[in-house]
């Protein structure tokens, strides 16, 4: 038997395996250890489930509580069912709310040997700090569709107290069913106004050319339904003046002195302002919490309202001290003591990657440069799956508890999101999964070709005699 030609295949082997195995290392450190992304679709049986919980109406006894401006330019109450509208809305447009947080090896390692609660501050910041981006990215992407459906609730609403004080049993469905073919048209009147509303640049100008002419297409609209014909012949000149004076009015409250208007970010900012507060009641220990919906929430005046910058870095400051004084501090001591177990882990993975490239070194020269394969096979396999395979098995154990939910008396709204919500983790540790597989299958040729250099050697070390004929 060739012994260089094993001794040479070894050697190369080893190379090889040193040079994935510094990869495999690199890899974690370039990618989040641990990555995790948390995505909730609004499905049909979600929003159900939600306004079941929660309603405007309903405020005995609800979750979460809406309450409304009652001054003299604020809303008298909520329009009824405009939570169940926003909720239909995201539904329909099949929403889908996304976070997704990450951890780097550093961190992890630093804590071993720092696991101080500024440590643990740190990471809380990190964590909080992208909950709140995304979370920013989410009501950006929120605000346009809860406008629409706001203010399609204000104008039924508005419609339905007129046809109260003029017609007899009048609803704001029957008054629609009325327009027969026109019902559409009336719809996209308002879609038309909304969209000049949140449109890049608009103006109270601008905006109030598209409320005039919508306003005259639907006077035209009424004046051919018999029933309202007589209400659309007092839509005169001094009626068209009103109204005209009336949405100035009304949109330069959302204005800036140049007469533009800013309406998203208003909306961001009322968004991220209620979610403050009810932060707020969280921390002062409520069963409920109040969200207040409120046109002078929404409008400039005295005191003007912060920037959706300053608001969100004032939801990371609540966020941070929730968690962080949860239990009297217990949830600090909890993020340090994880952060520095998980930490000694992954030293503890890394040494099992980097001892082919130490073993691949010390055996420079050896007769038998080969070496155990166990441990980057355990190693790289071991850490994916607890930051990986492990983790994804709760979401769809979860998912069957959800399944039978009755059996189980699990709540509707919790069956709903629990089928509605997906989780998805990732690491960098990834690519020593591969190559621990890759490892894994090679170690049979390995161990087959280093056996055979022993038992070279060894047969090198004690030649045979040879028998001599002749005897």
């Amino acid at each position: 038997m060739d012994i260089q030609k094993e001794r040479r295949f070894l050697v190369i082997s080893n190379i090889v395996i040193s040079v994935l195995a510094a990869a495999s290392i690199v890899c974690c450190f370039l990618l989040p250890l641990w990555q995790v992304r948390i995505s909730l679709t609004f499905t049909r049986d979600v929003g159900d489930a939600l306004k079941g919980m929660t309603t405007a109406e309903k405020r005995d006894g609800a979750v979460m509580r809406f309450t409304s401006d009652t001054g003299e330019n604020g809303f008298e109450r909520l329009p009824d069912g405009m939570f169940g509208s926003f909720v239909d809305a995201l539904c329909d447009a099949g929403f889908c709310l996304s976070i997704s947080e990450s951890f780097s090896s550093a961190d992890m390692l630093a804590a071993i040997y720092d696991g101080s609660t500024e440590r643990a501050g740190d990471m809380l910041d990190k964590i909080v700090d992208g909950f709140v981006s995304d979370a920013e990215k989410i009501i950006n992407d929120f605000v346009f569709t809860a406008a629409k459906t706001a203010a399609k609730e204000v104008v039924k609403s508005s419609v339905s107290d007129i046809l109260k004080e003029n017609y007899e049993n009048e609803t704001y469905d029957s008054f629609m069913n009325d327009l027969g073919s026109d019902k559409e048209r009336i719809e996209s009147l308002i879609d038309r106004i909304i969209d000049a509303v949140m449109e890049d640049g608009s103006t109270v100008q601008s905006v109030t050319e598209v409320v005039m002419e919508s306003a005259d297409e639907a006077q035209v609209i009424l004046s051919r339904v018999d029933k309202y014909s007589e209400q659309a012949a007092l839509y005169d000149d001094d009626a068209r003046a009103n109204v005209r004076e009336t949405a100035i009015e009304l949109l330069g409250r959302f204005a800036d002195e140049n007469g533009k208007l800013n309406f998203k970010d208003m909306l961001i900012q009322t968004v991220l302002n209620a979610a403050s507060q009810a932060l707020e009641e969280m921390q002062s220990g409520a069963q409920s919490i109040t969200v207040p919906i409120t046109e002078t929430a929404l409008t400039t005046g005295a005191e003007p309202l912060s920037s959706p910058s300053a608001l969100a870095e004032k939801l990371k400051t609540q966020l941070k001290a929730i968690v962080f004084n949860f239990g009297d501090g217990a949830a600090a001591k909890l993020i340090v003591a994880a952060m520095a177990v998980t930490g000694a882990l992954f030293a503890v993975f890394l040494f099992t990657l980097f001892y082919p490239i130490l073993k691949t070194l010390v055996n420079i020269g050896a007769d038998d440069p080969g070496f155990g394969l166990f441990l980057p096979i355990f190693g790289g396999i071991a850490a994916f799956l607890m930051l990986v395979i492990l983790p994804s098995i709760l979401p769809a154990a979860m998912k069957l508890t959800a399944a039978g939910g009755a059996a189980f008396s699990v709540p509707a709204v919790i069956v709903a999101v629990l089928n509605a919500v997906s989780v998805t983790f990732s690491s960098g540790t990834v690519v020593a999964f591969v190559f621990a597989l890759t490892l894994f299958i090679f170690s049979f040729f390995y161990g087959h070709r280093r056996r055979a250099l022993k038992k070279a050697l060894a047969s090198a070390e004690n030649p045979q005699p040879a028998n001599d004929p002749e005897q």
